[in-house]
């Protein structure tokens, strides 16, 4: 370990996908593999019995973002048949596993376009923050055209929801602080990041990122303190479509728009995370023979190594609090994570 800190590590069970550490706590989903009515787990690894008890247990499958002082932004999906589905809203209480209802929609099958390929369409999210939560729900239209509604809410009061913004193609909440949100409205070429100050309501364009396509894409969009970052994925020649791509690391400061940006090589590079120290990233073409995990610091613009060893390393990941990562020990993958001092 080339940090301080406290070291947790565990043996992730069949079937569980590692989701975030908070408070000093290893959360993990467990799903199902089955077609709907799904079963899906949100469990605690206890290292005093070395192995996983159950938060939260719910016949649908659930998506969640950064969680916040014992609480976390959660979507339950389910289907209803024939490419019918229905999502709610909700905030779980990490430390009884009871859930507060935000928010619901449904969309009928008109709406559903299997097979992938076909255009771009709007997304859901979720994010909390002290006493507010910020959401994008989707709205069915006639003709079972889609689009997408920001919403911003008192947590505790969350029926008196003030209206952001709507987008056919995508509107997307991307954080939620005391001051700010944060959020994301698609275009044809390039999405917009606009910032809303939440004391007068003003807003504006912090910066532009490539739109999605199939040969282009960004690798994740995380904040580290006060800079916003984003990975974005192109093709290394626009001769080769669909061959070799590059990847740029890009950071702003979200108060004064100061922009720098990094290149990754000729490589595809996702996950990215970040904390009040830095981001993280993870690179297709280093992962399997990684010995050496950094995160990246963008102040000092460098990386700083968080472990060496010996056996392999792979997907690091921030958390509020510390970093995460796999490893492969005599064969067992397991999961640690540091809570940094």
């Amino acid at each position: 370990m080339l940090l301080a800190g406290t070291l947790l590590t565990a043996v992730p069970d069949r079937d569980q996908y590692i989701g975030f550490a908070h408070r000093g706590a290893l959360y993990a989903t467990w799903i199902r593999d089955a077609p709907s009515p799904y079963l899906s787990k949100l469990q605690r690894f206890d290292p005093r019995v070395n192995g996983w008890q159950d938060v939260f247990v719910d016949d649908a499958r659930f998506n969640y973002s950064r969680p916040d002082a014992g609480r976390l932004p959660l979507i339950e999906y389910r289907e209803s048949g024939g490419g019918a589905s229905n999502n709610i809203f909700s905030v779980l209480d990490l430390a009884s596993g009871q859930t507060t209802k935000i928010d619901a929609f449904a969309l009928s099958p008109a709406t559903f376009h299997g097979g992938g390929g076909g255009p771009r369409g709007p997304r859901i999210t979720f994010v909390l923050a002290g006493d507010r939560v910020a959401w994008s729900r989707i709205n069915e239209l006639p003709g079972g055209v889609t689009e997408g509604e920001l919403r911003l809410a008192p947590l505790g009061d969350p029926a008196h929801f003030t209206t952001i913004g709507r987008s056919r193609a995508s509107i997307e909440a991307l954080w939620l602080d005391d001051a700010t949100l944060g959020y994301l409205v698609g275009g044809s070429d390039q999405d917009e990041i606009r910032v809303r100050d939440l004391a007068t309501g003003a807003e504006r364009v912090l910066t532009r990122v490539v739109a999605p396509g199939q040969d282009r894409g960004i690798g994740g969009m995380a904040r580290s303190d006060r800079f916003l970052g984003w990975i974005e994925n192109l093709p290394a020649s626009a001769s080769t479509p669909g061959g070799l791509m590059r990847s740029v690391f890009h950071a702003i400061d979200v108060a004064s728009g100061s922009a720098r940006e990094l290149d990754l090589g000729a490589t595809t590079c996702v996950s990215l995370a970040g904390n009040s120290l830095g981001f993280t990233w993870w690179c297709w073409d280093t992962g399997p023979t990684a010995t050496s995990l950094a995160y990246f610091d963008p102040r000092t613009w460098r990386s700083v190594e968080i472990v060496r060893s010996g056996d392999r390393l792979n997907d690091p990941s921030a958390f509020d609090g510390g970093f995460m990562w796999f490893d492969l020990v005599a064969g067992v993958r397991r999961v640690n994570a540091l809570i940094v001092r």
